[in-house]
Order: structure tokens, then C-alpha cells, then sequence
């Protein structure tokens, strides 16, 4: 999972500029209403009184401004692109409005016009958080080079700011460069260490990196500011089991649950964890509920070898037969199936599917070799 910080809008706060009409007092006020309503999230009544502003001067570029990001807060992005097309009509020299813009083009997925308006919005004024904003859209492109340099200038232009750390980070991880993206997130844990994101991106690098038990500690971390995430107790489960920690990968798996019960997943490594601690009955128990979100013959190959464990051998049989009805070229399921069959001493039975799962897999290793190799 990739994860980066949201974009920032900029309202110019107290900037009312210069005005063509009498009552400069009136329009100024009002502007001033609708930064105060903006801030305190009001954003209807930023834009009423936004609008009221315009009214009296139809020139005012920071009152288009500022009513275009309200318009965005309210998701209404057809009307906050105008406004901020307007405001740049009116006074053509405003970095801020050609970042809006390009923000609002970013959102809605308008990337080729997103660029060419970051572009010029560094042109006027090398801001750390223009380039920050280009970079993410570099890295939404996979242009990871681009995405880099700019990230790298945000940082010369303000080295203090852990989002833009995080957000190079996971630029780094999507390359593949896991020691990077590590100190990448490392410093902005450093320098904010309340956002529960970047603990979540180092655990994910730490896992590319066999690095469990800082894995463990991270997602640890994570919990401890968002109790309630479904995701990052099965996440933590899963470094459990690479630790062999297996009953305390079956609590994670346990609480994933509880807060999650319909992915099968989750049930499927409690249950791998089960059978580690040779819980059988259990282990066959979460198969058995995987099946009831997600049929497949590996699950029921798997709760047939549980079913062997627990001496169930009708039953056993039963899930061998249906994995290999699922699926006529699954090896395991006949290699299972000719197990099961010599312990009931059916001879011919066994070598028959010992013999049918050793053709599979042969059948796949020529497959494997017959690939072109990756450049």
C-alpha cells in the first residue's frame, strides 16, 4: 500500500488587494468574513460572503481565490476551477493562484493541465511547496526521477517538513530503494512523530527489508494512534508469523477479526498459525470460514490436511476430491490425496496420485524455464 500526505490549498488571509469602487471598507470586510468563515470551516457562509464581496467589485482576484478553495472544500469542482481561472485573468502575476489551480486540475485528475499550471507557479516564485505538490504528481505518473529532483528541492527550500520526508519516501519504496525510503521515513518520524502514516510506510519497507522485529515495532506503534485499523493487526499478524511468534499471531489475527470478519484472508493465517501451534481443530474451524467468503482448492487442500491431523478421513478425502474438481492441475491436492490414500493402504490409489502430482510439477518447472528471464 502506498501512502502519501494530502496537498495543501493556500488562502491568502488578509490579502484583500487593491479596489476600483468607494466602499474599498465594505469589500474589505467582507473578504475578511469569509476568510474567518473559511477558517472555522463555514464554507457556505465563506462563499456568501465571498460572493457579496464580488458583487461590489467584480475585479477582486483574492476574493476568487479564496471562494474557489471553499468551492473545493465543498467538492464543487467545476465552480472552484472557475474562480481560480478568474482570479489568474485578473492579476496574472499570482503564483498561489496557478498552484490552486493546479491542485484542483491534480484532483480531478486533469494531470497534463495540473503540470503546465505547477510549472508556472514555480516560475514566478520557487516555493518548497510547489515542488513537493509537482513531485507527487511525478510520482503518481511514475516519473520517479522527476518526483526525486523536485522532492529534493523542497527540502533545500525547507528542510523541516516531515510530510514532504514521508512523501519522498514512498517515492523511494515504489523504486525499490528500501534503505532510502527507511531513512526517508526515519526523518520524519524524527521531525513529527504523531503521524501515524510514516510509522506505517517504514513498517512496510522494514518487511521488504526482512527486518520483522522493526516491522513489529512500527505497526506496534501504528496501533497505538489508530486501535481500531482491521488492516494493520493482520499486517502485524503477518510479521508475527515470520518471527515464529504464533500465539501472538493468532491474537492479531483475533483482533482483525473482530474488527473486520469478512476477510477470508485473515482467517486463513490464523489458521496457518493454528496449525503451528498444532491446533488443528482450530486451524480447520478459520478454513472453514475462509470458504464461506472465498472458495478456492488451496483452502480446501488445506483444511483437508487439518482433517488428516485430526484422523477425519472421510472428510479429508472429501476436500482433497472438491480442491482438485477446482482446479485438475493443483500438484498439492494429489500429492495430499496419495498420502491419505497410502495411510488407508489404498496402494494403487496412492501411486496414482503421486504420479499425477510429480507430471504437474514437472509440467511447471519446464514452464518456468521455458519464460524469457527479466531484463
Amino acid at each position: 500500500m502506498k501512502k502519501a500526505a494530502i496537498l495543501v490549498l493556500v488562502l491568502l488571509l488578509g490579502l484583500t488587494g487593491c479596489s476600483t469602487v468607494t466602499n474599498v471598507g465594505k469589500v474589505n470586510d467582507l473578504i475578511t468574513e469569509g476568510d474567518q468563515a473559511y477558517e472555522n470551516k463555514d464554507y457556505e457562509g465563506a462563499i456568501k460572503a465571498y460572493t457579496a464581496a464580488l458583487e461590489l467589485d467584480a475585479k477582486k482576484d483574492t476574493a476568487y481565490n479564496n471562494r474557489g478553495l471553499a468551492y473545493m472544500e465543498l467538492e464543487q469542482y467545476d465552480q472552484a476551477q472557475a474562480d481560480f481561472i478568474q482570479a489568474i485573468a485578473l492579476n496574472d502575476k499570482m503564483d498561489v493562484y496557478y498552484y490552486n489551480l493546479g491542485l484542483i486540475q491534480y484532483t480531478q485528475g486533469e494531470y497534463e493541465d495540473a503540470l503546465k499550471n505547477y510549472n508556472k507557479a514555480i516560475e514566478l516564485k520557487e516555493d518548497a511547496m510547489y515542488y513537493s505538490s509537482r513531485a507527487k504528481l511525478y510520482d503518481d505518473q511514475e516519473s520517479y526521477s522527476e518526483a526525486i529532483a523536485d522532492y529534493d528541492r523542497s527540502i533545500e527550500l525547507n528542510s523541516s517538513n516531515a510530510v514532504v520526508y514521508n512523501n519522498r519516501g514512498v517515492t523511494y519504496y515504489s523504486m525499490g530503494d528500501y534503505d532510502k525510503a527507511a531513512a526517508d521515513y526515519t526523518k520524519a518520524i524524527g521531525l513529527d512523530g504523531s503521524d501515524p502514516i510514516t510509522f506505517w510506510n517504514r513498517a512496510q519497507v522494514y518487511q521488504q527489508m526482512q527486518e520483522h522485529a522493526k516491522a513489529l515495532e512500527d505497526y506496534t506503534k501504528y496501533l497505538e494512534m489508530v486501535p481500531d485499523s482491521a488492516e494493520a493487526y493482520s499486517r502485524r499478524g503477518g510479521v508475527q508469523l515470520n518471527l515464529e511468534k504464533y500465539a501472538e499471531a493468532v491474537a492479531d489475527y483475533t483482533k482483525a477479526i473482530e474488527l473486520k470478519n469478512d476477510d477470508a484472508q485473515s482467517y486463513i493465517n490464523r489458521a496457518f498459525a493454528y496449525n503451528k501451534l498444532e491446533e488443528y481443530q482450530k486451524a480447520a474451524d478459520d478454513y472453514t470460514s475462509a470458504l464461506g467468503l472465498q472458495e478456492n482448492e488451496v483452502i480446501y487442500c488445506n483444511r483437508g490436511n487439518c482433517y488428516v491431523k485430526l484422523e477425519r478421513y472421510d472428510e479429508a478425502m472429501a476436500d482433497y476430491n472438491k480442491s482438485i474438481e477446482l482446479n485438475a492441475e493443483y500438484a498439492d491436492a494429489y500429492y495430499n490425496r496419495g498420502e491419505l490414500n497410502q495411510i488407508l493402504k489404498e496402494y494403487p490409489a496412492a501411486m496414482s496420485d503421486y504420479n499425477k502430482a510429480a507430471e504437474l510439477e514437472q509440467q511447471q518447472r519446464e514452464t518456468e524455464d521455458s519464460e524469457p528471464a527479466a531484463s
